[in-house]
């Protein structure tokens, strides 16, 4: 009798611990913020850049040294080079197509001291360029392709030619780092604990999407959620620094629809956009940000918002773009250039205070 009384008081301690730990209201090991926690709050005005030739329908940016490059959608060739001094089209790179030096659909572009990678989507293949001639060749060639297994999201190369991702894979936790030749190194990334969230596994996947950056000063990786307004801060071995919840504190929102032949989820009428792009600039973190819901009438999947946070997640500074924009990249001299396609695709530049 007295060893059953004892076996219950243990169940019971620790039924009471795991309840004790889970978060009443909000996620468990994160930090609230407003708004009101920045800074300085400011409006960022911008101009039109124009440049020789105009843009085509650009996705995404990068600057290296004084170019711009520009991933173009459904697009002859996927990458265009501007240079940033002259305003002028110095290059058509990287033609559409299946061949070993061809790419059907460029998602991403990232750049290290020495070179630049470029991912294709659909045939999951970063190709992997000299950055001199990536700037100045009229037909680069890749120096070495890394083939992947898995269907990437998000995907960036580090100065020591680490491959960090956000891989489709139940296997594999939410952030994967993979050597040069594609095997894998590490995979770690939770998905944040609340009670807000009931799902399974597959269905966390869907309600916690991210985009990711990487700060080489400290080695830290940068995640910031877009159907809830989280930001994740993670060391080089993959343990959670910091989890900061703001600035207005939602939820996702989403379904999971299933028509008997693919389960998928989905965001629901109720869902919000919440951060993309975070980029490093000085070891700070520069990150759009919206909060508007999307099946709202003012949701035209561009940002409105840049917040700015120091290297440890601390708010620092706010700013309301004029104009929005759904993708951005800064040079060395912390100017910012960003995408819209309002009322047509152009480049933006902004130089934050």
């Amino acid at each position: 009798m007295k060893k059953l009384i004892y076996i219950y008081l243990n169940v019971l301690f620790s039924l009471l611990t795991i309840y004790a730990c889970k978060p009443k209201d909000g996620y468990i090991d994160s930090e609230r913020f407003t708004l009101a926690d920045f800074i300085k709050i400011d409006t960022l005005h911008s101009q039109t850049l124009l440049f020789d030739e105009p843009v085509l329908r650009p996705i995404k940016s990068l600057v290296v040294d004084s170019f711009l490059f520009l991933i173009n959608f459904q697009t002859e060739y996927q990458v265009d080079r501007y240079n940033l001094v002259t305003k002028k089209k110095t290059g058509e790179l990287i033609s559409f197509g299946s061949g070993p030096n061809e790419i059907i659909a460029a998602i991403a572009i990232s750049a290290t001291d020495s070179n630049v990678m470029v991912f294709d989507g659909q045939s999951r293949r970063a190709l992997i360029y000299d950055k001199h001639s990536f700037c100045f060749d009229a037909e680069p060639e890749p120096v070495h392709t890394i083939s992947f297994t898995d269907y990437i999201d998000n995907i960036l190369m580090t100065p020591d030619q680490q491959i960090i991702s956000t891989a489709r894979n139940k296997d594999l936790k939410k952030i994967s780092t993979f050597d040069i030749t594609g095997e894998l190194l590490n995979s770690f990334g939770e998905y944040p604990m609340s009670q807000r969230v009931n799902a399974d596994t597959f269905e966390l996947s869907g309600a916690y999407p991210c985009t990711i950056g990487y700060n080489p000063s400290n080695k830290t990786i940068v995640a910031g959620y877009k159907m809830v307004d989280l930001i994740e801060i993670y060391d080089e071995s993959g343990n959670l620094q910091k989890r900061i919840h703001g600035p207005d504190g939602f939820y996702p929102s989403v379904k999971t629809i299933n028509d008997g032949q693919m389960r998928r989820v989905s965001s629901d009428q109720d869902s919000k956009f919440a951060y993309s792009c975070p980029i490093i600039y000085n070891e700070d973190i520069y990150i759009l940000y919206s909060g508007k819901r999307i099946n709202s009438e003012e949701y035209k999947s561009h940002m409105d918002k840049l917040l700015v946070f120091d290297k440890s997640g601390n708010p620092k500074r706010a700013y309301h773009l004029k104009t929005p924009i759904f993708n951005f990249t800064i040079d060395d001299d912390g100017i910012l250039y960003g995408i819209t396609d309002t009322p047509e695709f152009q480049i933006v530049q902004m130089q934050p205070g």
